[in-house]
Order: C-alpha cells, then structure tokens, then sequence
C-alpha cells in the first residue's frame, strides 16, 4: 500500500504524519503554528475603531465596523493549511487523512479545491492534536478501515 499522509490539527497548530501502511505507525514529517493562536486580540493589532462625536457635543459613532484580528487570523492559517494539504496530495500516493477539530475542519475544506477534497481518504472530526500517539494511531486506523 502506497504512503499515507496525516493531517493532525487545531486551529493554533498542525503536525503532519506519514504512514507507509493503514497499521505502521506514524512519524511525524513537520509542524505548522499559528502564532496569533494563543494571543488576545487587543495584542494583535490596533484597539477598537476611532470614535466622532456630532455637532450637538453628544453622541459618539464608530467610524468602522470593529475588526474580529483574531478570526482573520484562524481564517488565514486555515488557507495556509489547506495549501499544504493540497502540495501533501500531491506527494502522498496513497492520499490524506485528516484529523482536525470539527469548527475548524470545515474553515479549511472551505479553502481545498474539488480535486483535493477527491483525495481526501478519510476524516475524524476530533481535536486530537494533545492526545497520545498510540490514541491518535488508534484513530487513524479506524478512520481508514472505515473508509475502506
């Protein structure tokens, strides 16, 4: 059977495995972080929006929309992930497993285009990122030979 890669994530980071087999064990190949994961947003970027006061002294209005950073920040590490596992479908002969968090599961096939999501052999829709490696193995296996 030819290589399998596996896709473990959260919306903070992303380790990537490899399995020569549905049974082998997996080894890590490398590891993307989200560095504004773990941060407030105030800590990301500018605070609330400038404020104008009317002609009357009175009341104030916004003069934009306050942004979400911290959401446009999720969003942009999950189109960089999906672009790793279109470049991992490419490589691996066997396909992609995914295992990511359920929220975040569906911002990043939001961004896979039809021919990768084609390539996709399986899904577990759990954050396992924490989990032992014999947990996540165990997963993997069962997510594949449900697939099958």
């Amino acid at each position: 059977m030819p290589a399998i890669r596996v896709v473990v994530a959260d919306s903070a980071r992303a380790e990537i495995f490899e399995m020569d087999s549905t049974h082998a064990p997996l080894r890590k190949l490398a590891t993307l972080a989200n560095p504004h994961a773990a941060r407030h947003e105030r800590d990301i970027g500018a605070d609330a929006p400038g404020r104008v006061v009317n002609r009357h002294g009175g009341v104030q209005h916004t003069l934009a929309p306050r942004q979400q950073l911290k959401k446009q920040a999720t969003e942009k590490f999950a189109r960089l992930l999906a672009e790793r596992i279109t470049s991992e479908t490419q490589r691996a002969e066997g396909g992609v497993m995914l295992v990511i968090a359920p929220r975040f599961l569906a911002q990043v096939q939001s961004f896979l285009s039809p021919a990768t999501k084609r390539c996709i052999v399986g899904e577990v829709r759990r954050n396992l990122l924490e989990s032992h490696r014999l947990d996540l193995q165990r997963r993997v296996e069962a997510g594949l030979a449900a697939r099958h």
